[in-house]
């Protein structure tokens, strides 16, 4: 019989006791025994939402635990297999009970009148004020779009610019030409008297 921590080497006979060996790195044996091999570790894959609470020795096993934001997913003989990490809530959703070692994140729909854009956080609706207008309704995931009417008056006015200052550069090419056609008639009548011969004496006679 070998102690904790070893195994049998070598099985006692007439001659000589029982010789033991021990565990190595690795391995371990956590009662007096007759083994002839040491048990293997248990490994704890951080990888894998696991941690250390225990390493192992040659005399103890190790000993795991769910990592934080890690729940067990199913177990073996007492001991957690396989661990997940906690499903994140969608827009539109929060957590109504937060997860733990042992259960997945509870997600809950917004309430009426709340929206969420991270799944974490449920937020009121925007009420608009008096001297603004809803320009979208509010859901699940957004909230409520509000315009103020000043802003939205001078928007207005700031796109009919570049049509008002066209039609101004229009009128004034349309006075302009019209002057213009004025004042070719007008020349257009003094081209007579411009041309016309200079009275002789027979003629003034």
């Amino acid at each position: 019989m070998c102690g904790k921590g070893y195994v049998v080497h070598k099985t006692c006979t007439s001659d000589s006791s029982t010789k033991c060996m021990p565990c190595i790195r690795g391995t371990y044996m956590d009662e007096p025994n007759g083994h002839s091999k040491c048990r293997q570790c248990q490994t704890c894959d951080t990888r894998q939402g696991f941690i250390f609470l225990r390493e192992c020795t040659t005399t103890s096993n190790a000993f795991c635990d769910v990592k934080d934001g890690f729940y067990c997913k199913s177990y073996s003989k007492n001991e957690c297999n396989l661990a997940l990490k906690h499903s994140p809530c969608t827009p539109g959703r929060y957590p109504k009970v937060p997860g733990t070692k042992t259960a997945d994140t509870l997600c809950e729909k917004c309430p009426d009148g709340y929206f969420s854009t991270n799944g974490i956080n449920c937020t009121a609706w925007t009420k608009c004020n008096f001297d603004q207008r809803k320009t979208a309704e509010g859901s699940k995931i957004k909230d409520t779009v509000c315009e103020n009417i000043l802003n939205r008056n001078r928007t207005h006015l700031l796109s009919l610019l570049p049509l008002a200052t066209a039609l101004l550069f229009l009128l004034l090419i349309y006075h302009y030409r019209k002057r213009l056609l004025k004042l070719g008639s007008r020349a257009w009548d003094l081209l007579p008297s411009l041309f016309k011969p200079c009275p002789t004496p027979e003629t003034q006679g």
